[in-house]
């Protein structure tokens, strides 16, 4: 979750608002992303796939961005 936090806010989105257990963040051309924040849960990888799509960022360069 937090990998993907902070590729989101690389990439230009902000914290917009948190429902239950899912944290949103608004991107600059008014698109939002929705994480999922669930306690001692991983995210599948179809799902991650799906998010770094939507915050238009590579596999490669998610794992860079972890790596650094």
């Amino acid at each position: 979750m937090r990998g993907l936090s902070n590729a989101s806010c690389s990439n230009g989105a902000s914290w917009w608002c948190v429902k239950g257990s899912h944290v949103f963040y608004r991107h600059p051309d008014s698109r939002y992303t929705t994480l999922p924040h669930h306690k001692g849960q991983d995210i599948s990888r179809p799902l991650i796939r799906k998010i770094l799509n939507e915050i238009q960022m590579t596999p490669d360069a998610f794992v860079a961005a972890l790596n650094e």
